[in-house]
């Protein structure tokens, strides 16, 4: 016990010594994410778990499993290195003449999920920050208005709580959430807000992407809302981080091969059978 409750400190002083604090967590909700990122593979569903921390002011909304990642690497980085395609932990780039990749990998790994929302409930603006990229980190701000909901007569029970169904189109896709009104916040997962009631359940009409709450709770300790400032985010467009994300998705070598252009670095890929096939088609969440 006393090594699991330093462990739990010791992660919590890293996030938080080099940290912009926004806000504290009142409340924490835990979503399980079905969701199709390749076009290519539309028959594999990809499984994520989101984290969705609730501030009086703030929301923070991320990758529960890429947090869990980089909290163990955080506090233990002697045992576990980043998947990084083959680029290690403390090496410099003078260091590296050639880096060759094999497929797969085993590591610790993280998600494609990479992006952290932190959204101001008052005004709506929106933090976005990402770091697929190896050695870049970027971040944009956006106004996103929530979504122009039709609630329906449908009811639905999600986590013991009884929901009721409410329908939009935003971002390029018809959604159909459902919300429980006994718990009297207007959040829900991404950029899914603004109903009477915290939504439990969401999903799209091709069922590309489906969420579903597994666990509430309100925090008898709060959680820091914090924005990692030791990364040191390069502010970009909401447009051009989503084309570097699709650059990186689709040809992850070629983007990382651009990246390191006129240094001594050269990723290769080594396949392990002839069958691996490393093209994508990238599916965003927002189509719009």
């Amino acid at each position: 016990m006393k090594k699991i409750g330093l462990l739990i400190v010791t992660i919590f002083t890293a996030f938080t010594l080099h940290s912009q604090i926004l806000d504290s967590a009142n409340f924490e909700c835990i979503y399980k994410l079905d969701y199709i990122m390749d076009l290519l593979k539309a028959d594999k569903a990809e499984l994520d778990e989101m984290r969705l921390l609730i501030g009086d002011n703030y929301t923070q909304y991320q990758s529960y499993t890429n947090y869990t990642v980089d909290s163990l690497q955080t506090a233990n980085p002697g045992e576990y290195k980043p998947q990084v395609l083959g680029i290690q932990q403390g090496q410099q780039v003078s260091d590296i003449k050639q880096i060759s990749v094999t497929q797969p990998r085993t590591m610790l790994r993280r998600s494609n999920n990479r992006e952290i929302f932190f959204t101001d409930r008052k005004t709506n603006n929106i933090i976005v920050t990402s770091d697929f990229m190896p050695r870049e980190t970027y971040k944009y701000e956006e106004k996103a208005l929530p979504p122009e909901w039709e609630i329906t007569v449908d009811t639905d029970t999600v986590l013991g709580y009884i929901c009721q169904k409410a329908v939009t189109r935003y971002g390029g896709r018809d959604w159909s959430v459902w919300f429980a009104p006994e718990i009297a916040m207007g959040e829900g997962p991404w950029k899914l807000r603004g109903l009477p009631g915290l939504i439990l359940k969401a999903e799209d009409k091709d069922k590309q992407y489906v969420f579903e709450c597994t666990a509430f709770q309100r925090l008898n300790t709060k959680k820091p809302i914090s924005i990692d400032t030791e990364k040191n985010y390069r502010t970009i467009s909401k447009k051009d981080n989503y084309k570097q994300y699709k650059s990186f998705f689709e040809d992850p070598v070629g983007a990382l091969n651009r990246r390191f252009e006129g240094t001594d670095v050269k990723i290769i890929i080594q396949k392990t059978s002839e069958n691996v096939s490393l093209i994508k088609k990238y599916n965003p969440i927002e189509l719009e």
